[in-house]
């Protein structure tokens, strides 16, 4: 091998090396980060297990599909409070779907 070609082999060895290592760090580093629940995953281990005592805001366009097909929404949210099971619609909402 001419000393170019151990030249070139040097420089891919210490490359491999360099990205081993960003990549460890970055692995290491997201292994340390605390866990963050986002979605469902608030309500508790398991969407059917709310916490006691505290309410569900939801914010924005909410729309709920019932069995039959018919659908409640409300462009500006909901409350919910699993205590009760009660759904406060905010603002303005329609109810929409079909009659047998």
């Amino acid at each position: 091998m001419t000393a170019r070609g151990w030249v070139i082999a040097g420089l891919r060895l210490a490359a491999l090396g360099v990205g081993g290592v960003a990549v460890s760090v970055l692995v290491f580093d997201r292994l340390n980060q605390p866990v963050k629940a986002t979605g469902p995953a608030l309500l508790g281990s398991s969407a059917a297990e709310a916490p006691e005592g505290t309410g569900v805001a939801l914010r924005g366009p909410v729309s709920i599909v019932g069995p039959a097909g018919s659908v409640l929404e409300s462009q500006t949210g909901a409350d919910f409070d699993p205590d009760t099971g009660n759904l406060t619609l905010l603002g303005a909402s329609s109810l929409s779907g079909t009659h047998e």
